[in-house]
């Protein structure tokens, strides 16, 4: 059966990429011909951009990665919906998250939203969970990840 999607994205900081990343990321590869996954970017991030998309090029090599540096107000969905249009340079079909924010970034760029366990409940992990306790949390990280706390 052919993807619904040609060109599908993931947008997170993904400080770090986890299993629940993992269940977005994989739900739009088997939706999508093509994947972008989008690094967003703030000055305040406590895990290098080079180093996330490290992990995600390895962890999802069919992939293309994008880094955006964010540089505008944080609110303002039309700016993010500029930010990732010019990230990724191509038209996007579908925009896959497990966050609200995804029907607004996705009517900006007017595609589809597929939204994957918003409540998590498939996957019950943040990554600012995994920041402030790391250890408790490393079941829902990939052992190369994991590395990188140890």
């Amino acid at each position: 059966m052919p993807s619904p999607f040609t060109e599908g994205i993931v947008l997170g900081k993904f400080m770090p990429p986890h299993h629940g990343h993992k269940l977005v990321i994989e739900t739009a590869l088997k939706q999508s011909q093509h994947v972008t996954l989008v690094v967003s970017i703030l000055p305040s991030d406590t895990i290098p951009a080079e180093q996330r998309a490290a992990w995600l090029r390895q962890l999802y090599p069919t992939t293309a990665i994008a880094i955006m540096l964010v540089s505008w107000d944080i609110t303002d969905g039309r700016a993010w919906a500029i930010g990732v249009h010019h990230a990724v340079r191509k038209t996007i079909d579908a925009v896959f998250s497990s966050e609200d924010y995804g029907h607004q970034l996705a009517d900006f760029l007017e595609c589809a939203h597929i939204q994957v366990d918003r409540d998590r409940t498939i996957v019950p992990i943040s990554a600012s969970e995994i920041r402030k306790h790391p250890e408790a949390y490393k079941h829902f990280l990939d052992p190369m990840v994991w590395e990188y706390f140890c």
